[in-house]
C-alpha cells in the first residue's frame, strides 16, 4: 500500500513541484522573475490532484480489452474442445465470449492471457456467435459452425432372418444439411454390421438382406457422416440391430394376458421372452426383451 502510494503519479508530481520551487528559490534571493515559473508549476500540481486517476483509468480499460484471433477448429463438434487464441483478461468467462446464458453449453477449461480453452457439450444452434472483441467500434461478431448429431427415423431396428429391407437413410437434420453445405460428405460404420446388410458411403442409407442374427440380443452401432476433405469434421448417430429367427420374433411379441393375483392391470399384455405382465401394450412394446 505504501509502495502504491509513493510511486502514484499525483506524488510523484508533488515531488516534481517540491524539487522545481526549491532550486527556482532558494538558488537565487531574486526570486520575483520567476514568478511565472511558480505559477506554472502550481497549475501543473492542481491540475494532477484534479485527475490523479486519468492515465490509470485508460490504461486499466486497455487491459480489459480483449480480442479472438483464431478458433480452432474451425467447425465445433458436441462434446469436444477447442482453442481460442488472441488477447484476454484473466477475468474473462464464457458470457464475455458467447454472450448470456453461454455456460449452460461450454465451458472454459484451461486460460492464459493468449488462448482459452473450452469444451462444448451441446450445439444450441447450427452456428455459434462468439463476441470477437469487447473494444468500441470493432466488429465484434465471430460466427463459428457447430454441429450436432443426426439420426435415423427408428431407434431400435429388428429385422427377421433372411428378409430383404427397404434401404432405410438418416433424416435430413438441420445438422446433415450443413455438413453437406461445406462439401463432400461420407458414412461409415463401426462396428462392421451384421452379415448381409450393409451402409450405402454416399447416402447413409442401411441395406441388404441379413444373413446372421444377432444370438436375440441388440447390437449397437456408431454410424458417422464425415466430410472427405477433412476427415475429423464428422458428426455421429447410434443405431441399435436386431436380427432375429421366426421363433426369437414370436417370443417378442406383445400379446394381451388375463388378470392375476400378480398382474392386477385392467388391460395387460406381455411376450414370452419377458416373462413379466405389463400395463398395457405400449409399456410391452417399449421393453427391450419384447418390441414387436
Amino acid at each position: 500500500m505504501v509502495t502504491k502510494i509513493l510511486f502514484s503519479p499525483i506524488y510523484l508530481r508533488i515531488k516534481i513541484f517540491l524539487l522545481c520551487g526549491c532550486l527556482l528559490f532558494c538558488s537565487s534571493k531574486e526570486s520575483a522573475p520567476k514568478s511565472h515559473v511558480f505559477a506554472n508549476l502550481l497549475a501543473f500540481v492542481e491540475n494532477a490532484i484534479e485527475r490523479p486517476h486519468e492515465n490509470e483509468e485508460g490504461g486499466q480499460n486497455s487491459k480489459n480489452y480483449f480480442v479472438i484471433d483464431s478458433v480452432s477448429p474451425r467447425v465445433l463438434l458436441e462434446n469436444t474442445d477447442f482453442v481460442l487464441k488472441g488477447k484476454f483478461p484473466s477475468s474473462m468467462n464464457e458470457e464475455d465470449l458467447l454472450g448470456d446464458g453461454a455456460s449452460k453449453y461450454v465451458l472454459i477449461t484451461e486460460q492464459t492471457d493468449s488462448k482459452i480453452r473450452l469444451h462444448v457439450s451441446f450445439c444450441p444452434t447450427v452456428e455459434l456467435i462468439f463476441i470477437r472483441t469487447n473494444e468500441p467500434g470493432v466488429e465484434n461478431k465471430l460466427p463459428v459452425p457447430c454441429l450436432g448429431s443426426f439420426r435415423y427415423s427408428f431407434r431400435n431396428l429388428i429385422l427377421n432372418l433372411g428378409e430383404t429391407i427397404e434401404p432405410i437413410p438418416p433424416t435430413d437434420s438441420i445438422n446433415l444439411q450443413r455438413l453437406r453445405s461445406m462439401g463432400e460428405i461420407t458414412f461409415g460404420v463401426e462396428p462392421a454390421l451384421p452379415i448381409g446388410l450393409h451402409l450405402d458411403q454416399n447416402t447413409g442409407e442401411i441395406l441388404g438382406n441379413p444373413m446372421e442374427t444377432t444370438g436375440d440380443l441388440f447390437q449397437t452401432f456408431s454410424v458417422a457422416a464425415r466430410l472427405k476433405e477433412d476427415p475429423f469434421v464428422k458428426i455421429t448417430t447410434q443405431i441399435s440391430v436386431l436380427v432375429v429367427t421366426e421363433q426369437e420374433r414370436d417370443n417378442r411379441i406383445c400379446r394381451p394376458v388375463s388378470s392375476t393375483s400378480t398382474c392386477r392391470f385392467p388391460s395387460p399384455y406381455s411376450c414370452t421372452k419377458a416373462g413379466i405382465c405389463f400395463q398395457g401394450k405400449f409399456s410391452c412394446l417399449m421393453d427391450i426383451r419384447c418390441g414387436l
